[in-house]
């Protein structure tokens, strides 16, 4: 029995259950848990010319500590008597790949507005991108905050919805939500995921007022 994979998988098909070893069955679940896992993990975008993918922030910052680089305010410099693009190529092979933000994901927003169309703004507004530059790498700030890129994004969903467009502003609300999931760590546990994006709200709108 063969089953068709969800949407933003890699392969066109897999086995079904059914037709798992008990190794693979295991694997299988373990994958499904990282993958949904991620959308609780604040991302960070690698620039690499026309392309780009995306990792865990912590998990980029832990790996550029852990293996050696130097940094000078938001520029990393590599371990001395390395070469960068050793460097950099022992790093990259380290970091993990957020599901959904491979380099093939990503290609057709790269090649559609990046990086001020608002189409990648909407996207990827509140992740620091990482940048090579000179001898250095350069991880450059988040053009907005998490709480910042949820209010744009519903004064997105609005425009759309007065427009009648109304998928693309479902969509945008669905991005609001995911972009707010990221933002749970900082939030109380034990409050609904309704509450905290109330809480989000109301910290957006305290701080445009003060703007």
């Amino acid at each position: 029995m063969e089953a068709r994979v969800a949407k933003g998988t890699d392969s066109a098909y897999i086995k079904g259950m059914t037709d798992l070893t008990a190794a693979e069955m295991l694997e299988q679940i373990k994958r499904g848990l990282a993958e949904n896992s991620a959308r609780f993990h604040p991302k960070a975008i690698v620039v690499e010319g026309l392309s780009a993918w995306g990792t865990f922030r912590q998990s980029l910052l832990d790996t550029l500590a852990e293996r050696g680089w130097v940094q000078d305010d938001n520029r990393w410099y590599p371990p001395n008597g390395v070469a960068l693009d050793d460097a950099y190529a022992a790093l990259r092979d380290a970091l993990p790949i957020v599901p959904g933000m491979s380099r093939e994901s990503m290609q057709p927003a790269m090649e559609g507005g990046y990086p001020e169309a608002d189409t990648w703004i909407e996207q990827f507004a509140s992740y620091p991108e990482l940048l090579r530059d000179g001898r250095a790498l350069v991880l450059e700030p988040a053009r907005m905050t998490p709480i910042e890129h949820i209010g744009f994004l519903k004064r997105q969903a609005e425009k759309h919805r007065l427009a009648e467009a109304f998928g693309i502003a479902t969509d945008l609300e669905n991005r609001a939500e995911e972009i707010s999931t990221e933002r749970w760590g900082d939030m109380h546990p034990a409050r609904s995921h309704e509450e905290n994006v109330r809480l989000i709200d109301e910290a957006y709108r305290r701080r445009t007022r003060k703007t």
